[in-house]
């Protein structure tokens, strides 16, 4: 299993690293404390992206029936 630390992966979604530690304190996201470091798993980003395109997808069906 791959881990990102918080700074890897706002480079790789392209945000900032606080935006990754706010969505990592509301639960938005899974990650693992070491000691005082905080690693993200790999497989949380695939289940908040099939969240995210999920939402996005009832989003555009609601539209579609109004």
């Amino acid at each position: 299993m791959k881990y990102h630390t918080p700074e890897s992966l706002a480079d790789l979604l392209c945000c900032s690293k606080s935006t990754i530690y706010r969505l990592v304190k509301n639960k938005k996201i899974l990650a693992v404390k070491f000691g005082n470091l905080i690693r993200i798993p790999e497989s949380s980003l695939s289940i908040q992206v099939t969240a995210t395109t999920d939402a996005i997808t009832h989003q555009k069906k609601e539209k579609l029936w109004e």
